[in-house]
C-alpha cells in the first residue's frame, strides 16, 4: 500500500512542477509574483487539508514550529523555482530539484537514524553527482546560484518531514501539518506583499488555475509521503521518487515539444540507475 502512495505522489509531484513552470512562464520571476503565487498556494493547501481533516485543526507547538519551517522554506523554493525555470526547461529543473529531494533526506536518515549504507547506496551518491554536473549549464553564474538553492531547500523539505514523522508522540497527524504549513505561508506571504513596493495585480484565470492546481497535486502528494514516511525508510523512499519524478517531468517536457539535450537525458537515464542502486 505504501508503495502505491508513493507512486501516486510521484505523479502528482511531476504535475506541480507543471503548474510551477506554467505559471511562472506566465508571470515572471519577480518577487511579488512569487509571493502572490506562495499566498494562494498556502490557502489552497491549508483549506484543502482542513477539508480532509474533517473541518478540524489539532495544533502542538512542535507541529507549529515544523509547519512554520516548511512554510519558511517553502516560500524560499518557490522563488528560487521561479528563477531557475526562468532559464532552463522543466526537465533541468526536475532534475535538481528531485535529487536534492532524495539526497538530503537520504544522507539525513542514515547519519541520524541508522538507516545503514549499504554499497548501492554508494552508488546511488556517486550517480546523483555526475547527474548534477551534467545538469550545469553554461551562462551566468547567478543562475547557478539558482539551481542549488532549489536542489537544497527541496531537500530540506524532505528533512523536516522525517524529522516530524520521529516524533509521533508530540506531533500532530500529518494532515494537520500540512494545514499548520498552508496557514503560515499565507499569513507570511501577505504581510511581505505589504512590505514590497509596487502594485500587485489579480493573476489571470489561468494563473488562478495554476495555483489551485498547485496547491491540490502539493497538498495531497506531500500528505502521501508522509503517510508513507512511517513505515519506509527515507533512504529509500526518496531515491524512489525521485527517479520516478525525473522520469514524469522529462516526459511532460518531450510532449511540451521542448529541446531536450543529449545530456539531460543522460542526467536522467542516471538518476533512474540511482532509484535502482539504492535498494541493492
Amino acid at each position: 500500500m505504501h508503495y502505491t502512495f508513493i507512486g501516486i505522489a510521484v505523479v502528482l509531484f511531476g504535475i506541480q512542477f507543471l503548474f510551477n513552470d506554467v505559471y511562472q512562464k506566465s508571470n515572471g520571476s519577480e518577487l511579488k509574483t512569487t509571493l502572490v503565487f506562495s499566498a494562494g498556494t498556502g490557502a489552497v493547501v491549508a483549506a484543502a487539508m482542513f477539508a480532509a481533516n474533517g473541518f478540524s485543526l489539532s495544533v502542538t507547538w512542535f507541529s507549529l514550529a515544523v509547519g512554520s519551517l516548511i512554510a519558511i522554506n517553502n516560500i524560499a523554493y518557490l522563488f528560487c523555482s521561479m528563477k531557475a525555470l526562468g532559464k532552463v526547461n522543466l526537465s533541468v529543473y526536475s532534475v535538481f530539484a528531485m535529487l536534492g529531494g532524495m539526497f538530503l533526506p537520504f544522507v539525513y536518515g542514515i547519519l541520524f537514524y541508522e538507516e545503514g549504507l549499504s554499497v548501492g547506496k554508494v552508488i546511488c551518491c556517486v550517480l546523483i553527482g555526475v547527474s548534477l554536473f551534467l545538469n550545469v549549464q553554461k551562462g551566468k553564474q547567478t543562475g547557478k546560484v539558482y539551481y542549488f538553492f532549489v536542489f537544497f531547500l527541496n531537500g530540506m523539505m524532505g528533512v523536516f518531514a522525517k524529522f516530524h514523522q520521529s516524533f509521533p508522540d508530540i506531533a500532530a497527524n500529518s494532515t494537520d501539518l500540512l494545514l499548520l504549513s498552508g496557514m503560515v505561508s499565507f499569513v507570511i506571504s501577505v504581510i511581505a506583499m505589504f512590505a514590497v513596493k509596487g502594485k500587485f495585480k489579480m493573476p489571470a484565470q489561468r494563473s488562478l488555475l495554476c495555483i489551485g492546481g498547485y496547491g491540490v497535486v502539493y497538498g495531497t502528494a506531500n500528505l502521501l509521503v508522509l503517510m508513507s514516511l512511517i513505515h519506509l525508510p527515507a533512504s529509500v523512499q526518496y531515491p524512489l521518487i525521485t527517479g520516478g519524478v525525473i522520469i514524469v517531468s522529462t516526459t511532460i517536457s518531450f510532449l511540451k515539444k521542448e529541446r531536450l539535450s543529449v545530456k539531460n537525458i543522460a542526467a536522467v537515464v542516471l538518476a533512474f540507475a540511482a532509484m535502482i542502486a539504492v535498494n541493492f
